[in-house]
Formats: structure tokens, sequence, C-alpha cells
């Protein structure tokens, strides 16, 4: 396994590391990890290096970048956000497409989870999404069912009239959260998206954490689409949402690599 930092693109301002597996092992399946919110390629709690590595290990090459506007790489001047998101992409694409892939994977973490579900609309060369807590839907009972489980929580009981109390307040309200911060579409945009995405064979693996607060119970997803072909949903009940236990890091990077492997095992 080897990396290297990458400019990509005719104009060479989009940065990124390509984590490359041992020589002669590679797939013809590429990764591409996008940005969790503004933290650059790294990625929160070294997430991203970590996802690149164990795939890396199992004969996947993968570029973790940052994406235009972000960490090492200048905005695009005059686009939208979807033609950014796009101009990104195919940036890379050209990029490891003289390496021999073919197809590719969209890691993403929150908000790079989101970004990853615009592209993979827009792309067709997009075979499969790894996301992180990406968009379910959701309503506010949610919210009554993740108080009554962070209430379980020994840090919040012992710290409950300081901090319980306006974090309730707040959930009930629905302020201060995940849903306020995520730039998200209707719910049937965003599970248009998923189901046009499965629907043209594209294969998904969602895994959520305790910390996404508008997740409660397994099959949230699936039942939301109404179908479970091509969908793996995962939830990690225990984990926050950057992963900041290494045993819950790693776990979600074990469960990735062997979706990867049934998914896409030709090399």
């Amino acid at each position: 396994m080897r990396e290297t930092a990458h400019l990509f693109g005719t104009e060479q301002s989009l940065f990124g590391v390509v984590t490359h597996p041992q020589e002669g092992s590679a797939s013809r399946t590429g990764v591409v990890i996008l940005n969790a919110g503004q933290v650059h390629h790294v990625g929160p709690n070294r997430v991203h290096a970590g996802v690149a590595r164990h795939l890396a290990g199992a004969g996947f090459i993968t570029a973790r970048i940052d994406q235009s506007g972000k960490g090492e790489s200048p905005v695009r001047s005059g686009l939208v956000r979807t033609e950014s998101l796009v101009r990104d992409f195919d940036d890379v694409e050209s990029y490891m497409s003289s390496l021999g892939v073919d197809r590719y994977v969209i890691f993403g973490l929150c908000s790079g989870a989101d970004d990853a579900l615009i592209i993979a609309h827009q792309r067709q060369q997009v075979s499969g999404l790894a996301l992180l807590d990406s968009f379910v839907e959701h309503n506010r009972l949610r919210y009554v069912d993740y108080v009554l489980r962070t209430a379980l929580d020994f840090y919040w009981v012992r710290h409950a009239p300081r901090n319980v109390v306006p974090r309730v307040k707040g959930l009930l309200l629905n302020k201060g959260n995940q849903v306020d911060v995520r730039d998200w579409d209707e719910p049937e945009v965003m599970n248009g998206y998923y189901n046009d995405f499965i629907d043209r064979g594209g294969n998904l693996i969602a895994i959520f954490t305790h910390g996404a607060r508008y997740y409660s119970r397994r099959g949230q997803l699936a039942s939301a689409l109404g179908a479970s072909r091509g969908l793996k949903e995962i939830y990690l009940k225990d984990a926050s949402h950057t992963y900041c236990e290494r045993a819950h890091r790693e776990s979600m990077y074990s469960h990735i690599s062997e979706w990867m492997l049934q998914t896409f095992p030709e090399n």
C-alpha cells in the first residue's frame, strides 16, 4: 500500500490523497471519499484516512478529496452546489479511469453522505454508495425516542441539571439539531434520489449511529423507501456521529470492507 498526493483536473485545483493497494491487486472499482462538513480530507477522528487504508488493504484504490471550497481546494467560482460537486467528481474520475477504474463507490459521512447522493443522481458511473448517518425520513416522535435513550446514558444523567433539561427542550422544539444544519431537500426528493439509484442497479450500505438523532430504529431507511433490495442498513447504536471511539471506527471499517468485497468481488 502507498499513498500519493494529487491535484486533480485540468486546472489542478482539486486536492486529494490517493491510497493505492498492493501492486497488481487493484480492483476495477474505485472509491471517492468526500468531506464531512468542513473537516479536511483526513476526516473527523481520522475516519477518512482509516477507511481509505482499510479499503486499499482489500484491493480498492481510494481518493479522499478536499471538495472545492474545503481544505486545500479553492472554491469553483460561478458554480452552484450541484455543479461544483459534479465537477469535483468528474476531475477525480478522469484520473482514476487512467488507472483502470471503470466503476465508482462514493463514501460520505454527514454532509458528505448528502453530497454523495446528489453526485450519484447525476452520474451513472457511480455503482455504490457507502453512507454514514445519511438522510432518512423522520418525525418529531423520533426525538422523544432519542431523549429517552440519552437519559439512560450515565454522562447526561450525571449532569442532568445543567445539560439534560436544555437538551430535552431543544430536541422537542426541533432546535439545534442535525436536521437544521443539513441541507436536505424535501423527503420525497431525497427518497427519490435513493430509489432512482437502487432502481438502476446501484448498491448502498447505510450505517447509522446513536449520534443521528433522527434515526431511532433498525430498518428505518428500508421502511421509508418501501424496499430493501440493493440496500444494506446497519445501526451502530453505541457509536457517536464522528466515531470518537476506536472500537466503533474499527467496526465501521469492517462493515464497509466486507460489503465492498461482497458487492464488487471482481479484481
